[in-house]
C-alpha cells in the first residue's frame, strides 16, 4: 500500500516462472499455497515499512523470529 504498482501478476496462470518458482518452494516448506501467501505478504509488508523507516532495523531479526515462529 505504500508503493507503486509494478505489473508484476504474481497469483495469476502464466506469471513470471521466477516468481511462481520462489513460491512454490516456499509453499513446499510452509505446507500449502494459503499459508505461503500468508507468510509472504508478511514478509513483503515487513520490508516495505522498514524501508519507510516506519520499523526500526535493529528488530528485523526479533519481527522474524516471530513470525517464523507461527509458520513451524
Amino acid at each position: 500500500m505504500f508503493a507503486q504498482p509494478i505489473g508484476a501478476r504474481f497469483a495469476e496462470e502464466g506469471n513470471e516462472p521466477e516468481l511462481r518458482g520462489a513460491f512454490t518452494v516456499l509453499a513446499e516448506v510452509i505446507g500449502d499455497d494459503t499459508a505461503a501467501e500468508v507468510f509472504w505478504s508478511a514478509l513483503h509488508g515487513m520490508s516495505l515499512l522498514e524501508a519507510a523507516g516506519r520499523m526500526k532495523v535493529e528488530d528485523r531479526s526479533r519481527r522474524i523470529g516471530e513470525l517464523t515462529a507461527r509458520f513451524p
